[in-house]
């Protein structure tokens, strides 16, 4: 992959339209004036026309207006997704997301709507990409038509937008884990981290990679019972052969995961990102690192008693208490060490601070706390979201849908709908339903009257996508369970007993449905894995409402 020139990110050198403004014509300058996005009807002199023409080209070319943009290449998509509030001239991070295998629309489009925030809380760019076929070429073909459509978009994003080419990461779950992976290792000039969740392999070869290239900082997860990828052989494996290659990796094992990842994934991903160092790139001046809005640097000198009681009480988490780097730190003796060389300072015996007791003992709790790896990654959650400013995704507790009640929660859920729909998520999602079935999107989707009826004179198959255990608490009556919570699910759906009545019934029509029935529910995954696979995809319905 490589780098093309992108948007210049200082004002005043990113003009697209560099015209000789005291030889243009009226009609040029107003086009000019027209492409920044700048008015023009208040002017009637070609003075002030050329006053303001210059103002536009000082100001560079406009920020694309939609939140939502899809860059298309030969049959290729991959979805871009920006914070609707720019600032001209800042340079942005940019993460690239790829898809696991046996990818769907509803995948993509349930992908979509779990970035969109992350766009818009950390000021990024988010790159969705799609694979030509149903996974990626190098778990294929092992072709290039995938690779040269990422590096086409990515490069689109910095043509348009200002990029931290610094802060560049992708993130990937199964096959997209292994090829974000591979991307990274062979790409380390423009990578600056990946993040993955069951990676099955990587393909790099370190004695290719250029002499003192950067090696960028990796995120591994696993399920201890990943059904696919053994835990033991793959994960601890992949894991040994990257930190033997000189990699710094930071590894976490899912107790009891399985190969689809949790929702909380994402969220530790992203917030091992936003917390590290920008990659280094001496054409750019030194990496400073990302703001930082609650944590303040480690000191770079031993401390004095008193100053070491006074750091202690004012720490923010325990990795600041034990005077720690924000990472995984796997080698519980390191911070014993650390806890026996601190706790010599503030002991109450010797420190006659007054705050020496309190500070002792948060210091015990801290060490209690980091030499338990599981609770370590807890708490290592919680102080990267909280060293980011954004220690919640909503701004209320830990989880705060624990506490909220179901109209809450709903609430909620149709808030996060409409604000997708009104940046174009799921324009997309319509054009290729219209292309593909000849029908209008709307026309997917069957209303509750309407499906009643069907249900009375037994004309239709009814399919739960919701999980087992909500189906046996309450279901429509002759309803077949095909839960859709998880693409694991989804992967041998033709094995399913949902399926064969499917197919045993060519003319029926089929309604899917779930608790809520919108545009970004589980029923789509349902929906769309059955369309893909059946004759006369278009009776295949979604239940309004749900």
């Amino acid at each position: 992959m490589e780098f093309a020139d992108q948007r210049e990110c200082a004002d005043g050198d990113g003009s697209s339209s560099k015209i000789d403004i005291d030889a243009a014509s009226v009609q040029d300058l107003r086009l000019l004036l027209e492409e920044a996005g700048m008015s023009h009807a208040d002017l009637l002199d070609k003075e002030d026309l050329k006053r303001r023409a210059r103002e536009a080209q000082a100001l560079g070319p406009p920020l694309p207006t939609k939140n939502i943009v899809h860059i298309e290449q030969n049959g290729h998509v991959a979805h871009l997704l920006a914070p609707q509030r720019l600032e001209r001239g800042k340079p942005m991070p940019l993460l690239l997301v790829l898809h696991g295998a046996s990818k769907t629309d509803a995948q993509i489009l349930h992908m979509i709507g779990e970035h969109v925030k992350t766009a818009e809380r950390h000021r990024a760019l988010v790159l969705v990409g799609e694979a030509l076929d149903h996974t990626w070429d190098l778990v294929t073909t092992g072709q290039r038509q995938d690779v040269d459509m990422l590096n086409h978009a990515i490069n689109e994003v910095r043509r348009m937008y200002c990029v931290d080419d610094r802060r560049i990461a992708v993130v990937g779950f199964s096959d997209g884990a292994s090829y974000g992976l591979s991307l990274a290792l062979n790409n380390p000039h423009i990578f600056q981290a990946a993040m993955v969740w069951a990676a099955g392999f990587c393909l790099f070869e370190p004695r290719l990679l250029p002499r003192g290239a950067p090696k960028p900082r990796l995120f591994l997860t696993y399920g201890t019972n990943d059904e696919l990828f053994d835990y033991n052989t793959i994960g601890l494996g992949t894991k040994t052969r990257l930190q033997n290659e000189g990699y710094d990796v930071e590894f976490h094992a899912d107790e009891g995961g399985r190969h689809s990842p949790p929702s909380d994934f994402v969220i530790d991903a992203i917030a091992f990102w936003t917390t590290l160092p920008p990659r280094a790139d001496p054409a750019q001046g030194p990496a400073t690192g990302p703001d930082l809005e609650a944590r303040r640097p480690l000191p770079s000198r031993n401390l004095t008693p008193e100053e070491a009681v006074e750091w202690i009480d004012s720490a923010v988490d325990e990795f600041e208490t034990l005077i720690l780097p924000l990472e995984l730190e796997e080698d519980t003796s390191k911070i014993r060490t650390q806890y026996k060389r601190l706790s010599l300072l503030i002991h109450p015996d010797k420190n006659k601070h007054p705050k020496a007791e309190a500070a002792f003992k948060k210091l015990f709790g801290a060490m209690q706390q980091l030499t338990d790896i599981m609770k370590q990654r807890v708490v290592l959650r919680k102080a990267r979201r909280r060293a980011t400013g954004k220690e919640t995704l909503d701004g209320g507790g830990e989880n705060w849908w624990e506490q909220a009640t179901v109209d809450e929660m709903e609430k909620a859920f149709r808030d996060m709908e409409q604000k997708m729909e009104a940046m174009g998520a799921f324009d997309y999602d319509k054009e290729r339903t219209k292309s593909r079935l000849g029908l209008e999107e709307e026309q997917l989707w069957i209303s509750p009257a309407e499906a009643k009826d069907l249900l009375d004179k037994d004309l239709a198959i009814f399919l739960d996508s919701r999980n087992t255990t909500d189906f046996d608490a309450s279901c429509v009556i002759g309803a077949i369970s095909l839960p859709g919570h998880t693409m694991e699910h989804l992967f041998n759906i033709q094995n399913t007993q949902a399926y064969k009545t499917v197919q045993e019934n060519p003319e029926q029509s089929v309604i899917v449905y779930s608790d809520n029935g919108s545009k970004i529910s589980r029923c789509s995954n349902v929906a769309s894995a059955l369309r893909n696979r059946v004759p006369k995809p278009e009776r295949i319905l979604r239940l309004k409402g749900g």
